[in-house]
């Protein structure tokens, strides 16, 4: 290691260094705990004499503090609890970096302010460094950082001001977050997020009347009415009144004026009496959706276009239109705990007296890199080279070798340091000829485990022979560089008995073949540490992964990463898919990667201007070319492959070839866009000029573009642009697809944070009510949860009166997750657990208001929980099961289970998978009568699930009708079915089954048996419990248990009508019909799972997806049919599945 590098070895080495004995309890003096110690042991000898004085200077010199330079360096300097400014400052003059910038700096010419707030005032020279840990802003002292903490700059020449420091800039503790610290860095693109986020006139705070207050309309205008041509029906009522359950014909045009005038007529006719339909409003039967403004479409309702696809008549009733409908708040008070308060501290809570109007539109001004960015233009035309001349070259301050040549170039530098940066104080990267060049330092604390595929869990530490880094530029999934660099092997990092240490060094430079100028603005490092390790005597060793992480090269203010950096390596079992994240493991103990780039005497920046000229006409003339036909075969193949198809070298060049006519086929981006060699500076001036001249595609190519491949920031805000196109329903869809997909950005502000926040302010009661949950949800990830608390924080900001619903269901989960885990813990007896649910359950009931919503739909108003009719489940998670009394007395209780111990991701996207399918089938005209309850996840291992009453599991029919071996009887079912004698029992039976066989087949769900197969009263046909899919089916000794290709009997085929009924007949081909469908949109199905690669559901990865590609086969219908057909048959001669059928009875 040379020199450069010795003033971080001490680093290196913080861990290794003596701790004080077990014994000794270290919330005491120091000297204190030796006497102590020797008073209670006379006889106690020190195996090594300890210097206490030097014990103490080295207890005391614990925290590590992080700089940064006006070139953007970093510099890590250890100080005390005790250390003022002023110190702080004199040992940073005193490090090399420093000293290179500023040779006769004197610490009375420096100053340190805020990196969180910039516009700040500079701390004074006598303030306490570690008070920046008591009020917030440094949370975690003891652990060596790579966020910059404060900023070292020259004085300013003006007047000194006292030290405020914005509120707004800080965050608080909100308590539907989480405590501040536990997952806000305080980094300086946190304070940028914020203050961005805050200014921002698209998320202007919205009235508490548009939001889910007491009456809230769900309207969604962007959906043309046309489509529903079809006559529809719906049932008004007037309680109290001789009006009751009235049917009124609707058309497309229909407005609520036009129907209440309607209503009167036919009031009229009946009464003689006219009635002011001023006065009306009307509500929707057993949830909480209102229409009352006169102006709007009937269509545009939810209610009424869902009815629409369903084929229902929606029920409304007639209600007099309340006095408070108009008012701005809903008066809904905290719930009684002194861990939720309604009082928090937003922006609006700032006291003018303690801060100027001129501070806080400092705050609010854009980053000081963005004012420097105007630069840009002038520093062009100064750059600007004749074709043909060779491109002046900049050298980085870590390639020069005479410490004279570097000083001589600060000085000619050193007359514009007192003046605002300008073009001579920021280097453009794409001016930069250099080869890009990494040193490795080394490794500390490094896992080397081995791992259990069933538990999945590490378990025997390895001991391997040989240990390296490895190291690949990438933008997304595409590699940059053909060659990857490789660290050696030094035989001192082994021990006496030759196993690796914990800690290995190599302090080696390693240069690509890419230079500076080359890299795009997405360019991230992907390093991965490999071992090798002989398992078995006689054969040679086994590779192994270690760990990994991917570091991005360009911040999030376009600047260049320079000098030492710090990256937590992720365990190679930690995260199933890591394509496209960006994030560092920030566990206390994972494994750190030490690295260094280049340092730079001023700030090196990806400039926003294009550096070169796109010819249009050429571009234009070249799209009216066509194909050749010796490739338009070849072409047309690779478009229609799947989103998880890789292409060759040839295949990217062949499609490259011909961009400027595929650039008219919407259908075609994803495949030229991977086609892109992204280190080409004028191939990506080509793509960004196909972006702006193409039209928008639609939402299920957009949603392709967000997949982690996708890393470019131009690109993948193209792709949020053509999400602006739909409707609330189709958005609230894939919510949950677009909420994971933010983790594939590379920072915190991104395109689609801003759309998904923008659009669940404009729809809280819908779009922001979801919106809020899933991100509740995500904040138990480490890797994640800064992300999605920042996102949280604004969107709570600005929902007006929405807050109140939410803090009101924070309160009602949190209550119930205690609840339940203490009875699934629970070691009494089962009487003594229900008193004990029941008694809580009862208390409770006095803590919420009169009135308030359940998390999965906000549609749905309860009053109380029925307490005595509450219970848990005899399964193993003893989940509870709630019963609460529905607002409106029309209508039946609501009943719902609790579950805590499980991870009900898979389930809640399996189900919105299923979701998704019956709207595409709905959409051709096919109607298959879906079941489908709703599941929502709401942390870590907690969910909610709804309850589908007035169902039988198919074991319970069986067992019904035939007792243990009631599995093996054809007739049992449709004697069920009959006894219930449901108008159209066998229609709904035979829709349904033809639905869920086509989908568990498509998606592979796995563990299909009797239990978790559903019928209902009315016939309807329905699974549940997802926890297995995409073919993990389960084995015993090895044996596959699930043969047949889903989950279809005789007994099922009889119910229908036997085997050369119509009814059988119609349901070959519904499925088939069904399949087709899938089959058609096979990209969007395989789009829902990729962008939940970074969901950590165990049973999902990019392996996995492939077998949707085996099932969503690219053939004709035809040969589709025939092949379903085949399945059809298949299924219902297998006889494991009876067999398995039978085994359930037994066993339960």
């Amino acid at each position: 290691m040379n020199a450069d590098n010795n003033e971080y070895e001490e680093m290196f080495n913080t861990r290794r260094r003596a701790k004080p004995m077990a014994s000794i309890h270290t919330n005491k003096e120091y000297k204190t705990q030796i006497k102590a110690h020797k008073a209670r042991s006379k006889s106690f000898v020190w195996a090594n004499p300890v210097d206490y004085n030097e014990q103490e200077k080295k207890e005391e010199k614990t925290l590590f503090l992080c700089i940064m330079l006006m070139n953007r360096d970093r510099i890590v300097i250890r100080i005390g609890k005790k250390s003022t400014v002023r110190f702080v400052i004199a040992t940073a003059l005193r490090k090399i970096q420093v000293r290179i910038m500023h040779p006769n700096a004197k610490p009375d010419n420096f100053e340190l302010i805020l990196a969180a707030t910039k516009t700040a005032e500079p701390l004074p020279g006598y303030y306490q460094i570690y008070t920046l840990c008591k009020i917030g802003f440094w949370t975690k002292p003891d652990c060596y950082s790579q966020y910059p903490l404060l900023i070292l700059q020259k004085k300013s020449e003006a007047p000194s001001k006292i030290l405020k420091i914005p509120e707004l800039l800080t965050g608080y503790n909100d308590p539907l977050i989480g405590n501040n610290s536990d997952w806000c860095s305080h980094s300086d693109e946190v304070s940028a997020f914020r203050a961005k986020y805050t200014e921002n006139p698209a998320f202007k705070e919205i009235s508490s009347k548009n939001a889910l207050g007491k009456y809230p309309q769900f309207i969604d205008t962007a959906y043309d009415a046309k489509i529903y041509s079809k006559k529809m029906m719906i049932s008004i009522s007037y309680p109290g009144h001789p009006l009751s359950n009235t049917i009124i014909e609707l058309n497309h045009t229909m407005k609520l004026e036009n129907l209440l005038e309607e209503v009167q007529q036919k009031y009229f006719m009946l009464q003689k009496v006219s009635i002011d339909i001023n006065s009306l409003i009307l509500k929707f039967r057993g949830t909480n959706e209102y229409i009352y403004d006169r102006n709007v479409r009937l269509y545009d309702i939810d209610g009424i276009r869902e009815a629409s696809q369903k084929n229902t008549i929606p029920e409304l009733e007639l209600k007099v239109k309340p006095d408070d409908l108009s008012l701005d708040e809903t008066s809904v008070e905290s719930p009684p705990t002194p861990t939720f308060s309604s009082s928090t501290n937003c922006e609006d809570d700032l006291k003018k007296e303690e801060i100027s109007e001129k501070e806080i539109k400092q705050v609010l001004d854009k980053s000081q890199f963005q004012r420097r960015a105007l630069t840009f233009q002038i520093m062009g035309n100064k750059n600007s080279v004749e074709k043909g001349a060779k491109r002046p070259q900049t050298l980085p301050v870590a390639r020069i070798s005479r410490r004279e040549k570097r000083f001589s170039i600060l000085q000619t530098l050193s007359s514009s340091q007192n003046r605002a940066l300008g073009p001579l104080n920021i280097i453009d990267v794409r001016h930069l000829q250099t080869k890009f060049r990494v040193k490795i330092l080394g490794i500390q604390n490094l896992k080397m485990y081995s791992l259990d595929e069933d538990s999945q869990l590490p378990l025997v530490r390895l001991h391997p022979t040989c240990i390296r880094v490895e190291a690949s530029l990438y933008t997304g999934c595409s590699p940059l560089d053909s060659e990857m660099i490789i660290t050696s092997i030094g035989l001192s990092c082994k021990d006496i008995n030759h196993h690796f240490n914990e800690n290995i060094r190599w302090g080696e430079w390693s240069y690509f073949s890419l230079a500076y100028s080359q890299l795009p603005l997405a360019t991230c490092i992907k390093f991965v540490v490999k071992c090798w390790v002989t398992f078995k005597e006689g054969k040679g060793p086994k590779e192994c992964i270690l760990g990994w992480v991917n570091f991005r090269i360009f911040g999030y203010d376009r600047g260049l990463q320079t000098g030492i950096h710090r990256l937590g390596l992720f365990p190679y079992y930690s995260v199933a898919d890591p394509t496209g994240s960006t994030i560092q493991n920030k566990d206390a103990d994972a494994s750190q990667l030490f690295i260094e780039l280049d340092h730079f005497i001023v700030p090196v920046v990806f400039g926003e201007d294009s550096d070169s000229v796109f010819c249009l006409d050429d571009f234009l003339a070249d799209q009216q070319l066509g194909i050749h036909p010796s490739d338009e075969s070849e072409l047309l193949r690779i478009l229609q492959e799947s989103p998880l198809y890789k292409m060759s070298e040839a295949e990217k060049e062949l499609v490259w070839k011909y961009r400027a006519y595929l650039s008219r086929n919407k259908n075609a981006l994803p495949k030229l866009l991977l086609s892109v060699k992204w280190c080409d500076s004028q191939a990506v001036r080509d793509v960004y000029h196909i972006l702006d001249l193409c039209e928008k595609p639609d939402s299920v190519i957009a949603m392709e573009l967000l997949d982690g491949k996708y890393a470019d920031s131009k690109l993948r805000e193209f792709a949020v642009n053509a999400l602006e196109r739909l409707t609330n329903s189709e958005l609230h869809q894939i919510l949950i697809q677009l909420v994971q997909a933010l983790k594939f950005e590379a920072f915190h502000d991104s395109a689609l944070s801003r759309f998904l926040l923008s659009r669940a302010l404009k729809c809280p009661e819908s779009i922001g009510h979801t919106f809020f949950w899933l991100l509740r949800s995500e904040m138990s990830d480490p890797y994640y949860k800064e992300r999605f608390g920042l996102l949280l924080e604004q969107y709570l900001r600005k929902c007006g009166g929405h807050r109140n619903s939410l803090i009101w269901e924070n309160h009602l989960i949190k209550s119930l997750e205690q609840i339940a885990w203490y009875v699934q813990g629970s070691q009494c007896k089962r009487q003594e657990v229900l008193v004990y649910l029941q008694d809580q359950l009862s208390m409770l009931n006095h803590e919420l208001p009169e009135f308030y919503s359940i998390p999965y739909n906000s549609k749905i108003i309860v009053k109380k929980i029925k307490w005595e009719e509450c219970k848990f489940m005899k399964s193993k998670k003893k989940p509870l099961y709630i019963v609460f009394e529905n607002a409106d007395p029309l209508n039946d209780t609501y009943h719902l289970l609790f579950k805590v111990g499980d991870d009900m991701r898979q389930d809640m996207l399996t189900l919105q998978v299923l979701r998704v399918m019956e709207n595409l089938w709905l959409k051709e005209g096919l109607d298959l009568g879906m079941s489908l309850y709703t599941t929502l996840a709401l942390g870590n291992n907690v969910g909610i699930m709804e309850v589908v009453r007035n169902s039988e599991t198919l074991a319970g029919i069986q067992k019904w009708g035939g007792g243990n071996i009631g599995a093996l009887y054809e007739k049992i079912l449709f004697q069920w079915l009959k006894t219930h004698d449901y108008p159209n029992f066998q229609e709904n039976f035979i829709k349904s089954c033809a639905g869920y066989c086509v989908a568990t087949y498509v998606l592979g769900i796995a563990d299909r048996h009797n239990d978790n197969i559903m019928v209902r009263n009315t016939g309807h046909f329905f699974h549940i419990d997802f926890g297995h899919f995409l073919g993990h089916f389960k084995k015993k000794l090895g044996i596959k248990r699930e043969t047949a290709p889903f989950a279809f009997t005789p007994d099922m085929r009889y119910a229908m009508g036997g085997k050369k009924s119509p009814g059988f007949e119609s349901f070959r081909k519904k499925c088939v019909h069904a399949y087709n469908i899938l089959r058609r949109n096979r990209n969007l199905l395989i789009s829902l799972f990729s962008l939940m690669l970074c969901s950590g559901i165990q049973e999902l990865s990019r392996k996995d997806l492939e077998y949707l590609n085996k099932t969503l086969i690219d053939i004709s219908d035809d040969k589709a049919e025939k092949h379903f057909r085949s399945l059809i048959k298949k299924s219902l001669n297998d006889p494991m599945t009876r067999i398995n059928f039978s085994i359930h009875i037994l066993a339960n």
